[in-house]
Order: C-alpha cells, then sequence, then structure tokens
C-alpha cells in the first residue's frame, strides 16, 4: 500500500505521433533491408542452375533496367537508410526532451528562490 506522503513516480517521457510514425518507418526499412539481403543470399547460394534460379533472375532484370545493384547490396543501402532514420529521430526526440527537463529545473529553481525569499521575510 502506499503511504500518505509518498508521492507519484515521474511522468516519463510520452512518445509523440511523429515520433512513431518515423520509428515505424525505420522499422519498416530495417526489415525490407534484412529482407533483402536474406534472399540475396539464398539466390547466391541456391545451387540451381541460372535458368532456374528466380532470385538470379531479378536481379539480372534489375541490372539490366540500369539500377546496377544485387540484392544484397541494396538490402545494405535499405538497411542503412531505416537505421539512419532511425537515428535521427531518436537524436531529435532526446534533445526535446531534454529541453523539456531543463525548462522543467528552472521553473524548480525560480520556485524555490521565490519560497525562500518569502520564508527570510517573514
Amino acid at each position: 500500500m502506499k503511504e500518505k506522503g509518498m508521492k507519484k513516480s515521474k511522468k516519463q517521457h510520452r512518445i509523440s505521433w511523429k515520433e512513431w510514425i518515423f520509428l515505424g518507418i525505420a522499422i519498416f526499412l530495417g526489415v525490407s533491408g534484412l529482407a533483402l539481403l536474406v534472399t540475396g543470399l539464398v539466390g547466391d547460394n541456391l545451387g540451381v542452375a541460372l535458368s532456374l534460379n528466380p532470385i538470379k533472375q531479378a536481379e539480372q532484370a534489375i541490372d539490366s533496367a540500369g539500377f546496377h545493384m544485387n540484392f544484397r547490396n541494396l538490402g545494405l543501402v535499405v538497411l542503412a537508410l531505416g537505421a539512419l532514420v532511425a537515428i535521427i529521430t531518436l537524436l531529435v526526440n532526446a534533445k526535446k526532451s531534454d529541453r523539456e527537463h531543463d525548462r522543467r529545473m528552472r521553473r524548480l529553481e525560480r520556485l524555490n528562490e521565490v519560497v525562500s525569499e518569502e520564508a527570510k521575510e517573514e
């Protein structure tokens, strides 16, 4: 049971809808990059003739279309983009949280100064 004098725990940082959206995009890019990496590895190690390997045929079609990457390289690029989006999102929101914490601490300091001045006057 809680005692009467105990304070409630501090309110944790709430995640905004913008942060949810950008983290969702980062997760999607990361999972897509991993899927492309695995697909490329499976295609390289499938052990069948090129005419029977649909993954290698798809890589050749992409290469002939002017996009000179295989699935592994494309997966690395997409995975790196997902990591970059996640890092930027976390850094921006951490900075916002630090600003809010500093603002809260300055308010508390001003309040303590006012209370201490009133106590000195009495």
